[in-house]
């Protein structure tokens, strides 16, 4: 196995581990909210708030669209073809990256504006930014974009196509 594949095979275990996370907090979340509320549609006058009201359900699905679209991109044979869609699948890991960062900077200032006392995250209960599932979500984006960006620049370089 060539040290490109194995890169891409890292990029998909990291988004692979992404989306069993994110996932499988959003599964607690339809679980606590069913439990509470007896059904999965209601949105307005909850106890908690419907999961698919929350940041941490996009996210999960950007995992899934993410690692679908890695996978196509894995199968591509024509490099030319495989760079431009490796330029496309970082800038979306891009924006992933910034959506998951501005929903933990949103949650740290939460909890500084509320002094210690617990405040209510997307996963529940927060007193720490630690306690916030989003961070660790971020940190699985953050950390395949940028492998993201050095397979694209490695596959650019290899085949010496001018600057997009």
């Amino acid at each position: 196995m060539n040290n490109k594949k194995v890169t891409l095979a890292l990029q998909l275990i990291i988004l692979l581990g992404g989306m069993i996370f994110a996932w499988s907090t959003v599964i607690r979340e339809f679980i606590n909210f069913y439990a509470s509320e007896g059904t999965i549609f209601k949105v307005v006058d909850c106890v908690y708030r419907n999961p698919v009201t929350t940041p941490c359900f996009y996210g999960a699905v950007g995992f899934i669209v993410i690692i679908v679209w890695a996978l196509f991109i894995w199968r591509q044979s024509d490099l030319v073809k495989n760079i431009k869609q490796r330029k496309w699948h970082t800038l979306l890991l891009l924006g992933g990256t910034l959506f998951a960062w501005s929903v933990v900077t949103w949650e740290w200032w939460k909890i500084k504006q509320a002094a210690g006392a617990p405040v209510v995250g997307c996963s529940g209960l927060m007193t720490s930014i630690f306690d916030s599932t989003c961070l660790y979500g971020a940190l699985f984006y953050t950390t395949a974009l940028f492998l993201g960006f050095y397979i694209y620049r490695n596959y650019k370089k290899s085949v010496n196509l001018p600057p997009a």
